[in-house]
């Protein structure tokens, strides 16, 4: 008997596996898109192109991967009546043979919604990749109100806009559609390998289950940070995160000794080697959205150039302070000193943020004695983890947001009212201070939470009142010498620049509660928009479904984990002070994008990202909470297995949707 033990026990073993790799690959079927929609437009700069009879608008792009089957356009509607059965007239054309559309149909005006993108479907095309195309759009009807209007997504290159055969300025703003491939052998791989790891995890459950509940968060967040993060480094596609290109121009600067960023035609500009621009314009101009592997590993090992031979292609640039860029820049120039390729530098470069996010957080982790769970949920979020280690300030307006809410909540609310301050809180206030205001210091309101921690912490009343007064005046010195310090110049992908921000201005004090309601109204429109921005893989328009629904229960199941912590230490004015400090957060943040990208007059802003938000949104998740849930001792493991699924599944949903 006790020798078919061994043999039994490997029976339910193998079953396990089995049944493991079966529901990894239900899983891909269920929840891997099928279709796949990749952002194809332009931001225009002129005024919307108006769709009548005579009026003939073709827009020239480029396909981004393979089997291109649809496409996405965003159009603007009159709400006014308009005849029965009136149509727009679509076709798809091989710019080499125009007169022979590839396919085509009818749009029904009564489908479109104003301001919602409208799909259209045709069978597959095999083979498009780097492969272009027009899209072309015509009525016979004489349509008063249906436009293309200004594109509110994200920019694109090398899309050319013609209106009855002239070139309009900007493009028209549309999506590109894919199908997806089923089951090949290396998604199958990739099936077999997490089939693998989750059988392995299931083996070792007890001990997995210990070592992290006698872990302390400090530790095993970081660690799981440092794990995922290197693997999107790797896995998201370079020039991938929000304007990479223009942050590593800064970096690149910074790393040769150009502090303060310089002008060309008024847009804050630089020219890279010649090497590396050759390489970036490979990257741009190929598939942004089905990286070949070997094409990455090629750039990768290839010779370095020399880097004193300039490009003569001047290029937009990041407008942000030099110190923002420290880091990345040393971690450049080492790469430059090694001989290092250009894509070399540039994960160098992901990796100096990368090790800036992993550091601050886990100084933030270690103040925090409540509050902990709320910062560990939030740094653990794939959409937080990847922008903290894309090449850009992400890092450090997160990060820093993090070491600076923790110090200041800690020292407010320690659980030890009498204990005196320790040295890590009090620099973790000032350190986290500098970061959010050298990244934005549209985070400035943030800063008045000092007024939280008690007197007793100073010594005396005087004393707080001497040291907040100091800290603030240091904090808007700051400031005031960050934006001195940069050149005033324009951001080209902005509609409406600066040209209109007196009439901006005029509008908003046209009554004293215009700019609430434009607050609010933002608020109530783009809320859901916030949060589907939470799930997004970087990149791509694809959010992971069913997961961001537990992911939501989570980031409140483990801030409200601590809720006792709190409930009984805040009163009435700690409330006022908060709330406050959240709102003016959120104008300050609005106010820039308000009069730069949105149209004079406008009731809501344009431009806003959901990562814009993430301190704010941390400071109420570690204040606000209801009291009737309380700390288990297994929440530890519970976090850090539960956030490293999440984690898991959107590395696996970043490697099926770019590879």
């Amino acid at each position: 008997m006790s020798k078919s033990l061994p043999v039994l026990e490997w029976g339910k073993r193998v079953a396990a596996f089995i049944i493991i790799l079966i529901g990894c690959i239900v899983s891909y079927e269920v929840f891997v898109p099928k279709q796949d929609w990749i952002a194809g437009n332009s931001i225009k700069s002129g005024g919307n192109v108006s769709i009548t009879s005579g009026t003939i608008i073709e827009q020239s792009f480029i396909a981004q991967n393979d089997h291109l089957s649809g496409l996405q356009i965003l159009f603007a509607k009159d709400d006014k009546e308009y005849p029965a059965g009136a149509t727009i007239t679509w076709e798809l054309v091989n710019p080499y043979i125009p007169e022979t559309p590839l396919a085509s149909g009818v749009i029904d005006i009564s489908a479109i919604i104003n301001g919602q993108l409208f799909a259209i479907q045709f069978p597959e095309i095999k083979e498009s990749f780097f492969t272009p195309y027009i899209l072309r759009l015509k009525t016979d009807l004489p349509l008063e109100g249906i436009s293309i209007p200004r594109s509110p997504l994200t920019q694109s290159a090398g899309l050319t806009l013609w209106t009855n055969g002239t070139v309009q300025q900007g493009t028209l703003a549309f999506n590109l559609g894919f199908t997806r491939d089923v089951l090949s052998l290396p998604i199958f791989l990739l099936l077999l390998g997490t089939a693998i790891f989750l059988w392995w995890a299931l083996l070792k459950r007890r001990k997995i289950w210990n070592t992290l509940n006698s872990t302390p968060l400090y530790k095993s967040v970081p660690i799981l940070i440092a794990i995922f993060g290197l693997c999107f480094l790797i896995a998201v596609p370079p020039l991938q995160m929000p304007d990479e290109e223009l942050h590593f121009r800064r970096a690149w600067d910074v790393s040769n000794g150009v502090l303060i960023p310089t002008l060309a035609d008024g847009v804050v500009s630089t020219r890279l080697p010649e090497y590396i621009q050759a390489a970036f314009d490979r990257i741009s101009r190929g598939d942004r959205t089905s990286h070949n592997p070997v094409q990455m590993l090629q750039l990768l090992f290839e010779p370095s150039g020399n880097p004193d031979q300039i490009s003569t292609i001047t290029s937009q640039s990041s407008p942000y302070n030099f110190s923002a860029y420290l880091l990345p820049a040393l971690f450049i120039r080492l790469g430059v000193l090694l001989g290092s390729s250009a894509l070399g530098l540039f994960l160098l470069g992901r990796l100096a943020s990368l090790l800036l996010y992993i550091f601050l957080t886990t100084w933030a982790l270690k103040n925090a004695k409540i509050g902990k769970y709320s910062i560990a949920v939030m740094a653990l979020l794939g959409f937080v983890v990847t922008q903290g280690t894309a090449m850009s300030i992400d890092s450090l307006i997160m990060a820093g947001g993090f070491l600076f809410l923790s110090s200041v909540i800690n020292l407010a609310f320690a659980v030890q009212e009498t204990r005196k301050a320790l040295r890590s809180e009090i620099w973790g206030l000032i350190v986290g201070a500098f970061c959010i205001l050298i990244a934005k210091f549209v985070y400035l309101p943030l800063l008045a939470l000092v007024l939280l921690i008690p007197a007793s912490k100073f010594g005396t009343a005087r004393n707080k009142m001497a040291a907040i007064t100091i800290f603030g005046l240091a904090a808007v010195a700051l400031t005031l010498g960050i934006y001195l310090m940069l050149p005033q110049g324009i951001d080209p992908r902005i509609d409406n620049t600066k040209v209109n921000m007196g009439l901006q201005v005029a509008n908003l004090l046209d009554s004293p509660l215009t700019w609430l309601h434009v607050v609010n109204q933002t608020l109530n429109i783009y809320a859901m928009s916030y949060y589907v921005q939470f799930t997004w893989i970087n990149g791509s328009s694809e959010s992971m479904g069913l997961f961001s629904i537990a992911q939501i229960i989570l980031i409140l199941l483990f801030a409200w984990s601590e809720s006792r912590d709190m409930w009984n230490k805040l009163r009435i004015w700690h409330y006022f002070i908060i709330g406050l400090v959240a709102l003016l957060t959120l104008m300050a943040i609005y106010l820039p994008l308000y009069l730069t990208w949105t149209p004079v007059g406008a009731d809501r802003v344009l431009g806003t990202q959901g990562r814009y938000l993430i301190p704010v949104f941390t400071l109420l998740l570690m204040t606000l909470k209801p009291a009737f849930i309380g700390i288990r001792k297994s929440f530890s493991a519970l976090l850090i297995l539960s956030m490293g699924f999440l984690l898991f599944n959107q590395l696996w949903m970043t490697l099926v949707i770019f590879y």
